[in-house]
């Protein structure tokens, strides 16, 4: 009978060890991103943002454009302002070129787009790391001109590794404390350190926030 006890006693020390395992404790958020934002210049309001195609520069464009949908659907989650889609070919070719070779776009050419497209201002952005497999990788960098002056208002880049601890403790951070966990599975935070969406997602979050 004393026996009996003391194993009930010790299968339920053994749970109680395992539950506290389970429940880890939320880290702090880690500050991946740098990031810069100015008040326009003269004044204009930025309410409506028409987003021209992200440049490629990882040989994975089918996981670029992903990567600016991430962007796109943050922003419109988050609704720091209006957002919507160009056309692919907003950019003249000459522009494209240009944008593809550098990463930018002419003054002219933002202020262009932006007023043809009745927007305030233009998000651009450039894919500059990325990989699908672990540990994740994903090197972004998002600017925003007003179509008033074309001055850059917001410029904002990180390099999100998976294989970082302050990233993979950021993450932990953002699953805890954004994420609805209704959905989760046995491996909570990890199994965004696992998917190319979950962890686009996760650094979309993170870099729209410093708007």
């Amino acid at each position: 009978m004393r026996f009996a006890a003391l194993l009930v006693v010790g299968c339920l020390l053994g749970a109680c060890a395992m539950f506290g395992a389970a429940e880890e404790s939320t880290p702090d958020a880690e500050r991946i991103p740098a990031a810069w934002r100015s008040p326009t210049i003269d004044g204009h309001k930025i309410r409506r943002v028409v987003v021209v195609p992200f440049q490629d520069l990882t040989g994975h464009p089918v996981e670029s454009r992903a990567v600016m949908q991430s962007v796109v659907d943050e922003i419109q989650r988050r609704q720091p302002f209006e957002v919507f889609h160009a056309d692919a070919k907003i950019l003249t070719n000459e522009e494209e070129e240009r944008f593809l070779h550098s990463g930018t776009i002419d003054k002219e050419a933002l202020v262009r787009v932006s007023r043809e497209h009745h927007a305030d201002a233009v998000l651009y952005g450039v894919v500059t790391r990325y990989r699908a497999y672990e540990p994740m990788l994903l090197g972004l960098q998002l600017n925003l001109v007003s179509s008033g002056a074309g001055d850059v208002v917001w410029s904002t880049s990180a390099l999100f590794d998976a294989g970082d601890a302050r990233c993979a403790r950021d993450v932990h951070n953002w699953h805890d404390t954004a994420l609805d966990h209704a959905a989760d599975t046995v491996n909570g935070w990890r199994t965004i350190l696992l998917s190319p969406a979950r962890f686009s997602a996760y650094a979309s979050a993170r870099l729209v926030a410093t708007w």
